[in-house]
């Protein structure tokens, strides 16, 4: 069957090119948002040198958990190298954020949790992003504020599906 030239299946193929080329740009878009989030983020203690993007990365990652981690699970959820974690929490205890301690069924692992420091940082850090956050999502209108809310929730349950696997 044609339709001005075009048959169903080219009209499919069409539209999947279309797809496949929004995917491509989409992904690129979330592609370059990190480093520019990183750049409008401005933490004093990241101006200064103080700490580090991905030491606040490890102190938010272990501001969600409900105790001491296994250095091994905290660096498989960094997607890091034992030895390159070992650094950055070594680094993250000088400082008096995070606490080293050692498994009770297994003294030789190595578990790690944060300080009462470290948590005032997270959430200190925490509060921050959530402001700034506040400040752009108050820019758009209530339908797009309405649709990201999906997009982010629906993003969020997929990588959370993505991190049990």
């Amino acid at each position: 069957m044609n339709y001005k030239g075009f048959t169903c299946m080219a009209l499919i193929r069409e539209k999947r090119k279309g797809e496949k080329r929004n995917i491509k740009i989409l992904a690129k878009e979330m592609t370059t948002f990190p480093p520019l989030l990183l750049r409008n983020l401005k933490f004093s203690f990241l101006e200064s040198g103080e700490i580090t993007p991905t030491q606040i990365a490890v102190i938010l990652n272990l501001s969600e958990q409900r105790g001491p981690i296994k250095m091994s699970e905290l660096a498989r959820i960094m997607s890091s190298s034992m030895p390159t974690m070992t650094g950055i929490i070594a680094r993250l205890v000088e400082k008096g954020v995070v606490e080293r301690g050692e498994d009770e069924t297994d003294r030789r692992i190595v578990t790690v949790k944060l300080s009462e420091n470290g948590q005032i940082l997270a959430h200190n850090s925490l509060d921050m992003i959530e402001k700034f956050w506040s400040s752009i999502i108050a820019k758009l209108e209530k339908n797009e504020r309405e649709d990201f809310i999906k997009i982010i929730r629906k993003i969020k349950n997929l990588l959370s599906g993505e991190m049990k696997r």
